[in-house]
């Protein structure tokens, strides 16, 4: 972790408190880094050359037919 200073005019410090700026600024830098993460996942995805949608699909249907197996025999044929 590295720590940082930066100048922030003193009516907006007095305005908001030190602590509620140091908050926001600190929800700011982890939305950053989540961001950061998300995109590092997108390019993999992209690189790995799979059909997400085909395994979304295949995904979708192989639960449908275990929740059928599980909850509607005595219903469905």
């Amino acid at each position: 972790m590295v720590k940082i200073s930066i100048q922030v005019n003193e009516s907006l410090l007095n305005h908001y408190g030190l602590e509620a700026l140091q908050a926001k600024l600190q929800k700011i830098i982890q939305l950053e880094e989540l961001h950061l993460e998300g995109q590092k996942i997108q390019d993999a995805l992209s690189e790995s050359e799979l059909d997400h949608d085909q395994l979304w699909e295949d995904a979708r249907a192989a639960a449908w037919e275990d929740y059928k197996n599980i909850f509607l025999k005595d219903i469905l044929p």
